[in-house]
């Protein structure tokens, strides 16, 4: 179970904002890398969270 937390859909908005960035960026530059670096964020946000 997910631990509750007053400002996780905040967070999870940024954190989405952030990952969809990273993904136009690294079409636009087509590099995969740059994906996966904005992605790693969201990864480590949603592995503390559960």
């Amino acid at each position: 179970m997910a631990k509750p937390y007053q400002h996780a859909t905040s967070i999870c908005i940024v954190l989405t904002i952030l990952a969809f960035l990273g993904i136009v960026i690294g079409i636009f530059q087509s590099n995969p890398l740059i994906t996966i670096i904005f992605l790693f964020p969201t990864v480590i946000y949603e592995v503390y969270r559960t």
